[in-house]
């Protein structure tokens, strides 16, 4: 009888009710009971809570997939299965020299007198280009003797060349130029933590300015991985040459020759199947407490 009244009644409407405090759901509860819906829509089936699949110890059972199979890892990145896999796609060999007298370390004011990058290519660690500048000290301009024979760089070169600042402005423009920590992944290889971690925050602090953002980046301390991987202890450049069966190439102590060698060590370590991940960063303890003379 309901139905009927209702399906004849033209002044019903389901939507627009004049009193929804108490028509309404008494309207509502006596449609519900003769199973007549009020809204045009179709009437839907009752939301299942999600259900989570268990593992099923019947072989025979077939898991249903929700979403898209992830695929394997192989073919995602299938370099990572490959042999010498290096999560780098380029590698800065550097090594810098710096004013010094005999007998002190750290605690001289030391100024950065050489800038040398070796690059090495991340897939054959071959060298695939060199940057080579030689800086011109400011708050100390004459070169001591003791320095001039370590290094090998004369009083006459550095005289003639750019400071610190104009040295970074070039090395900032030839990375851009190549793309590197831009659209490359790079890590500079130092041999030990000295170069970046103290070297470049003692000039930086002498001009006055900002260290730049590739120098804030994780490195690789080449010295302690040496050590790690072959179970000896720490030893420097002509050292670890040494251990490999090698011998040095150039003159010690030249920013240079130190930073082709440093690319030579990495390339037999690599065929020795080792992996050049960053090991040393600037995040450590040591360095943010550490006081240093400028």
């Amino acid at each position: 009888m309901l139905e009927t009244v209702v399906k004849l009644n033209p002044n019903f409407n389901t939507h627009v009710r004049k009193n929804p405090l108490v028509t309404s759901k008494r309207c509502e509860d006596t449609l519900f009971k003769y199973n007549i819906h009020p809204s045009p829509l179709p009437p839907t089936t009752p939301n299942r809570s999600r259900q989570r699949y268990k593992k099923n110890p019947d072989p025979n059972h077939k898991k249903k997939h929700f979403f898209w199979p992830k695929k394997k890892p192989f073919l995602i990145h299938p370099e990572k299965y490959l042999k010498n896999y290096q999560p780098y796609d380029y590698y800065l060999c550097f090594d810098v020299e710096a004013t010094c007298e005999r007998g002190k370390f750290m605690e001289f004011p030391n100024e950065i007198i050489e800038f040398p990058v070796v690059l090495l290519d991340g897939a054959t660690f071959r060298v695939v280009d060199e940057f080579h500048a030689y800086v011109r000290p400011t708050k100390n301009p004459v070169l001591s003797q003791f320095c001039i024979e370590l290094t090998g760089i004369s009083q006459c070169v550095v005289d003639v060349s750019p400071t610190f600042e104009e040295v970074l402005a070039l090395f900032g423009i030839w990375l851009m130029e190549r793309g590197l920590f831009i659209e490359y992944s790079c890590a500079f290889i130092t041999d030990g933590p000295f170069d970046i971690r103290d070297f470049i925050e003692k000039q930086c602090r002498q001009s006055k300015i900002l260290r730049p953002i590739y120098f804030w980046q994780p490195w690789i301390d080449i010295r302690r991985m040496f050590s790690e991987y072959y179970g000896c202890e720490r030893k420097n450049i002509p050292g670890m040459l040494e251990k490999l069966s090698m011998k040095f190439r150039g003159r010690e102590h030249s920013g240079i020759d130190d930073a082709r060698n440093i690319g030579r060590i990495a390339k037999k370590m690599v065929d020795d199947g080792c992996m050049f991940t960053a090991n040393a960063s600037l995040m450590t303890p040591y360095f943010w407490k550490r006081k240093m003379c400028v």
